[in-house]
């Protein structure tokens, strides 16, 4: 019986044609979150052999873009994209295994493009960026594996990345705002020195004051960048009943009307801003000094402000 005997030159042949896979040994880091709408997320690669992941949340049916680039020491990369059953849905630069068993990259890239991908399903998917050359990925363990893992590093550096989506009825998803809208603040308002909120400081020793004559039209008069009131004082007892009666004769100016005691507590307060008239009754709780203060405001305050005139008009009843 003769022995058969291998050529040394077909045997070295069979050695080299056949990969020895090893697992690769990668530093992963926890995944991130990618939110559609194009908002730009930087990554970085601080070692060799370093993934990063990003998750995505999406609807059937929903298309996505992806745009990697490299910014700083120009990462050479490779990126792929795959579900929560760690499928893989795609790859850049890159072919499918066997029976989709695997994905094998052709070659690291410092700007990676993947356009108009549908998701088959509604879920969390996953894309994966890898400064790292592999021999393929594992769909079923989710490990890499390389035949020389000290070659094909894509070294590190900075990298952008932007997430485009359009939903299933085809338009743009834009990122929501998971950040509450505050809650409306008190604003502080300047007031009269009587205390009517909402309304510039007035002065009511400043201006012009007269005694007010009771049960006839007193005449008024305030010009544009007049300062303080046009004034008119009375005297009232407790219990009395004011009825006080304004028009306006001519003129544009915002006004407002108040009338206060002497230790400055308010009696009544309107904002007349451009109202022709106005008339109204209110009780006087405690006897003194009144005074009636017609003022400029800044409420709907005219474009081209005019010199006013008006008339108070007052009853006192018990």
């Amino acid at each position: 019986m003769k022995t058969k005997f291998v050529p040394f030159a077909v045997l070295l042949f069979m050695l080299v044609a056949i990969p020895v896979y090893a697992q690769e040994t990668i530093d992963r880091i926890p995944p991130q979150e990618l939110v559609c709408g194009g908002e730009l997320v930087a990554g970085e690669f601080t070692t060799a052999r370093q993934e990063r992941v990003y998750t995505i949340f999406a609807r059937a049916g929903t298309t996505i873009s992806l745009s990697i680039k490299a910014i700083a020491q120009q990462p050479q990369m490779v990126a792929l994209i795959t579900d929560r059953t760690n499928f893989g849905i795609t790859i850049s630069a890159g072919i499918a295994g066997s029976a989709n068993t695997a994905y094998n990259p052709l070659g690291l890239q410092s700007e990676i493009l993947l356009n108009d991908i549908i998701l088959p399903a509604t879920g969390e998917y996953s894309l994966r960026v890898l400064n790292s050359l592999f021999w393929y990925y594992d769909f079923s363990t989710g490990e890499y594996y390389v035949s020389d893992p000290d070659t094909a590093r894509g070294g590190i550096g900075a990298f952008n990345i932007v997430l485009e989506c359009i939903g299933p009825d085809g338009r743009p998803i834009t990122p929501v705002d998971p950040t509450p809208a505050p809650e409306p603040t008190a604003i502080s308002q300047p007031s009269f020195d009587f205390g009517v909120p909402a309304l510039p400081a007035q002065d009511f020793s400043v201006g012009v004051t007269l005694p007010l004559q009771l049960d006839v039209a007193n005449m008024g008069s305030i010009s544009p960048g007049f300062q303080g009131i046009f004034g008119y004082t009375f005297t009232a007892s407790a219990g009395d009943m004011v009825t006080l009666t304004f028009n306006r004769e001519q003129g544009n100016l915002s006004l407002g009307l108040a009338v206060i005691a002497e230790d400055n507590t308010i009696a009544f307060q309107s904002t007349l801003a451009g109202a022709s008239n106005l008339t109204v009754s209110f009780p006087v709780a405690v006897a003194g000094n009144y005074t009636i203060g017609v003022y400029v405001t800044n409420i709907a305050a005219p474009i081209a402000p005019e010199n006013t005139t008006f008339t108070i008009q007052a009853t006192i009843g018990s």
